[in-house]
């Protein structure tokens, strides 16, 4: 587990993003954040983790369940 200055780091990241966004596309373990004014911009344009994701999503069940097909 982080330590509470990190984990206060990261919350703090992860809702100035969701504040300054256009646009928020929800994903497994996190969300995207968009802004099209700003399409060349990292900082505006960024996919943040802040959740675990369960190491059985990568099953192809699962996968196929959320549209998704990964080739090798």
């Amino acid at each position: 587990m982080p330590n509470p200055e990190l984990q206060r780091i990261n919350s703090f990241l992860s809702a100035f993003a969701r504040r300054r966004a256009v646009r928020i596309v929800g994903l497994l373990g996190g969300f995207a954040v968009y802004d099209d004014a700003f399409a060349h911009s990292r900082a505006n344009n960024q996919v943040i983790i802040d959740t675990a994701v369960d190491s059985e999503w990568w099953l192809p069940s699962r996968r196929r369940h959320w549209g998704i097909c990964l080739t090798a």
